[in-house]
């Protein structure tokens, strides 16, 4: 009988596979459990349970509109794709016709360009958006609308596709990651594929498209054939355009993109009979254009950025993309325009005399027709200036016989402008709008009312006052009822008597100091010394009207950072940056009380005041030593799209989601158009649709913090992120803003408006130095944010304690800005999340700010320490970023008042629906835990049987050694 192997052996031979297949067990549990919160995002976490020891008390404190089962959802979906289509019937926006629009349904049209096959639906990134059954897509659409020239559409979806890159074409599309930006490629067919199809399908639409995405701006650079850069049409995009026009006897250019494309030649070109644009248009925003395009929806979108003949004509173009300090490897970018920044440089420099504003410009900002355009007019009947307001009346008159419309009244200032002072100031600056619907054949008068702090500008060189302040200077104010930025239908002027310094300081230079400004929580002042000093003596070329030709900005590179802003650069990255005087200022220096165990829990905090005492004693229960700071540090260091439990106050965990056009990784979902869309309606109350759509598809979904609206500023046309933000005007973004927070708050979303702040490129996006004055940062950059915080208010239910355990179902007026994410760039010289006087003095301190900051996504290279006391209190990374030492006072106070924020923020938010006062909020078993266990448990059977087998041997060999081996012996 042949023996068997020694158990010598067979431990040798099996055992390794045992240890491998447990250490595997304990590593896949380990890693689950790590990146739990992530994977409760992607795959889905367990159904809300609630534990509620007073159940008699009405606790339903939002509407469920739609229910959390799969068919609610789909309902959800669908409302939402309904207000996108609702918003993209007003957003799109008519640039040229000379009559040929609208067409005849059933039209024979013949489709041209790589992007009728291959529309554009969203960008890339955070804002990217799944193209699904449920989209209206470009194809069927146009079927439904119009007759369609299939033969051509055939032709080109058995073409080769061309890719232009800058070194010659390909057939292979460039592939990037989802957060690398957009190609650099301009994908178009050899336009000799379209002879043969034209027949009597003589109405042509050129599809003009640029894709564009978070983490790479658009190409800037010449191409092979002599396209000068992506912003431009290709030679391949000439040509189709020029078939169209020699074989067609109408021809449309519909331009599916955000970024301001260079399109001078063809609105003067008279055989281009018209031009739509339309930017990303998410889920229904196609069957949007037909309806346009057969004059089923009059259009009455209006441009959010000026175009220029010239994309590098903008001043912001000579200092956007890649530049390096010649004595350390760090990034820069200076914004040597100041507040001159799109159509507040042309308009200036034109009635300045120092650019032929004819020569430079295709459309102003504010610019969109209407079909019978020349039949809609508006006049100005009378401009007042009473208590600190300025009230606009005036009338908007449809001659049209054929068309109602959707007219916006968009008013401007001119203001007045000393040069003994140096505050700049722009000659057209938008100070207020709205629409109106305009019955064909109506008039309908309109009365705006607006705050004379619409028209105050910064003085950050403190002419006016030391240190710093809003000032409205004495002089004489045009107020323009502009046609656009550019055109006007009237203007009136308000004399401002005397000039008004919005400070405490002691005022100098015949001002009169008024205090701060009314939605202030305290007087504003400098903050950004450094960044008005680098921009005052590092050789920057800051443009001013003084003399627009001699100041407009050069490229820089190379330059020598300044040792002293180097060194705070460096500290945050070498992790020495630290605010402990300003801690220990406010907090003093003992350690804060931890361990109370005093039985109260966040629920019970729900509509309590932000500063009600009380907050100290449910902050007394943190630990934040030993085994009880585990939650502790995991909720602060580890907040990738979630947001974790902290048992001992009773904070539930969340899911969180991005994005600005849907929420990602959820389905199903709403894919919404661009925010540059949203923009181009000019209609809060659209804004205020998409809120509440959002805040419906959240609820059905349990997602609680979205990381939208984006709000920063279209500073150049190149910029990948334009898709994702409002306007070049920050006005304009700040009241859709602050409509859209609204909305969402109302349904309990806690939003994180984002990118906060000055974060306008996405070149060297991370860590790179922006340098602007103070003037620029606050009159244009950190205008919107301060809008949405300042202005955004939703009602909030909860259940007020009215002492003996009693409690009363109330409602209060709350900020609905509940978070803000801030930005990967450094704000001067120091990190967004790490800097102090952008988040503490003037987010909280002097805009009211009191919910929670989140990073943006940095991961634990990055110091916990420095931004926690900078501010921050949430760490958006999918490992957990820790602390240096918790043991001190001054980090337990930081984490302490980071805790109060986000027990503030998270007890005002959905998460607490139909939680009563001293109720708990816990989920059930994540379905994806299941799969690991399951797996798991098939991974221990392989060990389970080799240890049995390895037992029963071990008995049998004793029993009969005669059938085993022994060490050694050979068979």
């Amino acid at each position: 009988m042949k023996k068997k192997m020694s158990n010598g052996k067979y431990w040798a031979t099996f055992g390794p596979i045992a240890a491998v297949l447990v250490g595997t067990i304990i590593a896949s549990s380990m890693v689950a459990e790590y990146y739990s919160q992530s994977l409760d995002w992607v795959l889905g976490r367990g159904d809300v349970v609630i534990d509620n020891a007073t159940q008699e008390l009405d606790t339903h404190y939002y509407t469920l509109d739609y229910s959390k089962d799969p068919d609610g959802r789909l309902k959800a979906q669908a409302h939402g794709a309904d207000v996108t289509e609702k918003i993209c019937d007003e957003g799109i926006t008519l640039l040229k016709n000379d009559g040929a629009l609208p067409l005849a349904k059933k039209e024979k049209i013949t489709p041209f360009g790589f992007r009728y096959l291959n529309p554009i639906y969203g960008g890339i990134g955070s804002g990217r958006v799944d193209v699904q059954d449920y989209f209206s897509k470009l194809e069927p659409v146009m079927n439904e609308y119009f007759d369609v020239n299939e033969l051509m559409v055939s032709g080109m979806r058995n073409a080769q596709v061309q890719y232009l890159t800058p070194n010659g074409y390909t057939t292979r599309q460039e592939t990037k990651g989802e957060y690398d930006g957009a190609t650099d490629q301009i994908a178009e067919y050899n336009p000799n594929i379209y002879m043969p199809f034209i027949g009597d399908y003589k109405t042509g639409i050129v599809f003009i498209g640029r894709e564009a995405g978070e983490g790479g701006d658009l190409y800037n650079k010449p191409y092979i054939d002599g396209t000068p850069h992506q912003l431009a049409l290709s030679q391949y995009e000439r040509e189709t355009i020029e078939f169209a026009k020699n074989n067609c006897d109408k021809v449309i250019l519909v331009i599916n993109t955000s970024n301001a494309l260079e399109l001078d030649e063809f609105q003067k070109d008279a055989k281009i009979n018209g031009i739509i644009w339309m930017g990303q248009p998410g889920s229904r925003g196609f069957r949007s254009l037909a309806k346009i395009l057969c004059g089923e929806v009059n259009p009455s979108g209006k441009t959010v950025d000026i175009y220029a003949v010239d994309a590098f004509s903008h001043p912001s173009s000579q200092n956007f993309g890649d530049h390096t300090y010649g004595n350390a490897e760090v990034k820069y970018v200076e914004y040597e325009e100041g507040i001159y920044v799109g159509y507040r440089y042309f308009e200036t420099a034109g009635d300045l005399g120092v650019i032929d504003y004819d020569a430079a410009v295709t459309y102003p900002f504010g610019y969109g027709m209407n079909y019978d355009d020349d039949k809609v007019t508006q006049a100005l009947s009378s401009v007042t200036y009473e208590n600190g307001s300025v009230t606009v009346k005036g009338s908007i008159a449809n001659a049209s016989t054929k068309y109602d419309v959707k007219e916006v009244v968009q008013i401007y200032s001119n203001p007045a402008y000393h040069e003994a002072s140096g505050i700049e100031k722009s000659t057209r600056n938008l100070v207020a709008f709205e629409k109106y619907e305009v019955k064909k054949g109506e008039t309908k008068n309109f009365e705006i009312t607006f705050s004379e702090e619409h028209l105050l500008s910064y003085d950050y060189r403190g002419y006016y006052a030391d240190g710093g302040s809003y000032v409205l200077e004495e002089g004489d104010y045009g107020i323009i009822l502009g046609k656009d930025s550019h055109n006007k239908w009237g203007e009136s002027t308000i004399h401002v008597a005397n000039t008004k310094a919005f400070t405490d300081a002691t005022p100098k230079n015949g001002a009169t100091a008024v205090g701060k400004r009314s939605d202030d929580a305290k007087v504003a002042k400098n903050l950004y010394a450094r960044s008005n000093e680098y921009m005052e003596t590092t050789d920057c070329v800051n443009l001013t009207r003084k003399n627009m030709k001699s100041t407009f900005p050069t490229e820089s590179n190379g330059k020598t950072m300044p040792q002293k802003n180097l060194d705070i650069y460096n500290a945050c990255d070498l992790d020495t940056l630290t605010y402990k005087d300003r801690i220990e200022a406010k907090f003093g220096t003992a350690k804060p009380k931890a361990g109370a165990n005093n039985g109260l829990t966040l629920s019970s905090f729900r509509g309590l005041d932000f500063n009600d005492p009380l907050w100290d004693s449910l902050l007394d229960n943190l630990v934040y030593e030993g085994d009880g700071n585990k939650q502790l540090l995991g909720l602060i260091g580890k907040a990738a799209y979630a947001s974790g439990a902290l048992d001992v106050i009773g904070k539930p965990a969340t899911t969180d989601v991005d994005g600005p056009q849907g929420l990602s990784k959820v389905s199903p979902v709403n894919a919404y158009m661009a925010e540059a869309i949203l923009g181009a309606t000019w209609n809060r109350e659209l804004a205020k649709e998409m809120g509440d759509a959002v805040g419906s598809e959240m609820l059905a979904h349990t997602r609680v913090g979205w990381y939208a609206p984006a709000m920063n500023t279209h500073r150049n046309p190149f910029a990948g992120r334009n898709y994702e933000y409002y306007a070049e005007d920050p006005f304009l973004a700040g009241e859709m803003a602050t409509a859209t927070v609204a909305a969402a708050g109302q349904k309990g979303v806690l939003t994180y408006i984002k990118h906060f702040a000055v974060n306008d490129q996405e070149t060297n996006r991370k860590k790179i130095t922006t340098w602007a004055t103070e003037q620029a940062m606050r009159e244009i950059y950190f205008k919107p944010f301060e809008m949405c915080v300042k202005h955004a208010e939703c009602d909030l239910k909860y259940n007020k304690a009215l002492g003996n355990g009693t409690f009363e179902l109330t409602t209060k007026r709350i900020k609905a800005t509940l978070g803000v994410m801030s930005s990967m760039n450094s704000v001067g010289d120091t990190l967004a999340c790490m800097n102090y006087a952008l988040q503490q003095d003037m987010l909280r301190d002097e805009w009211g700010f009191q919910g929670t900051l989140l990073t943006d996504s940095l991961d634990t290279t990055y110091s916990l320490d420095a931004a926690v006391e900078g501010g921050t209190n949430l760490w958006l990374w999918y490992e957990r970023n820790n602390f240096k030492d918790v043991g001190n006072a001054v980090t337990q106070w930081a984490i302490r008042d980071a805790v109060h924020h986000i027990g503030y923020s998270y007890a005002n938010s959905l998460i607490m629906d139909e939680v009563a006062p001293g109720g708990s909020v816990h989920y059930t078993t994540s379905p994806w835990r299941f799969l690991v266990l399951g797996i798991e448990i098939a991974l221990a059977i392989g060990p389970a049987v080799i240890v049995g087998i390895g037992i029963y041997r071990a008995v049998d060999s004793k029993k009969h050694p005669e059938k085993y081996k022994r060490k050694g012996e050979k068979a």
